[in-house]
């Protein structure tokens, strides 16, 4: 009669952590968050919602935040003042990623695009079109941070409001009268960087172990009884 050879099987590292635990290693890993927020008109507001970090993955050691933007502006001004004016345009927008609730600000990026016209006559108009973006501008949380860090741990999620403060204009020394028209757009990112997790030795002991049982056991010719 054949012998039937017997299955090991190896304990995972997944199913041993629960009973073994685990630690943190020495390798840094990063999980990115990102959105993009179109062009707007004048003032607008969005969220930036993201997973909170789990704790079960690693020890979370910092927290960076990233955003840039764009400002794309008509202006149109007339110098409705009594002698030639210098005239300056400003097409420009503030551009603010907040903690929950908005009270405060991660980052502001604003960009923004200036010229003078110089001694434009009385009734004399200047037009600019411009498109301007900025570099991103960064912040980071760390655990001295206190709460403004350990709220992006947790199981749930946590929102970051978004908005925009429109900031174009023209101006002189006179009087001139001005029409303003102009979007703005965000890009954020939000990096969680932590060390991940991994088995404690004890539980790395029992998987070598159990792996060299399986390798061990090999397949047995059978025996036919006479």
């Amino acid at each position: 009669m054949a012998r039937r050879n017997r299955l090991f099987l190896v304990p995972s590292i997944l199913g041993l952590g629960g009973v073994a635990g685990f630690m943190t290693s020495g390798h840094a890993a990063t999980i990115p968050y990102t959105q993009s927020f179109p062009l707007s008109n004048g003032n607008w507001n969005g969220n930036f919602t993201i997973p909170q970090f789990n704790s079960a993955l690693g020890n979370l050691t910092e927290v960076d935040f990233t955003m840039d933007g764009s400002v794309v502006g008509n202006v149109t001004a007339t110098n409705t003042d009594v002698a030639p004016e210098d005239i300056t345009t400003n097409i420009a927008a503030n551009l603010y990623l907040k903690n929950p609730g908005g009270a405060t600000t991660i980052v502001l990026s604003a960009p923004d695009w200036t010229t003078t016209d110089t001694a434009v006559p009385v009734g004399g108009n200047v037009t600019h079109n411009n498109e301007n973006a900025v570099d991103p501008e960064t912040n980071s949380y760390f655990p001295a941070n206190g709460t403004k860090f350990t709220q992006f741990i947790g199981a749930g999620s946590i929102s970051l409001p978004v908005n925009a403060q429109d900031a174009t204009s023209a101006s002189a020394g006179g009087n001139v009268d001005a029409s303003l028209a102009s979007e703005s757009s965000a890009d954020v990112e939000v990096d969680y960087q932590y060390t991940p997790a991994v088995p404690e030795p004890a539980t790395l002991g029992l998987v070598l172990i159990g792996g060299s049982l399986a390798m061990s056991r090999r397949r047995r010719p059978s025996r036919t009884q006479r």
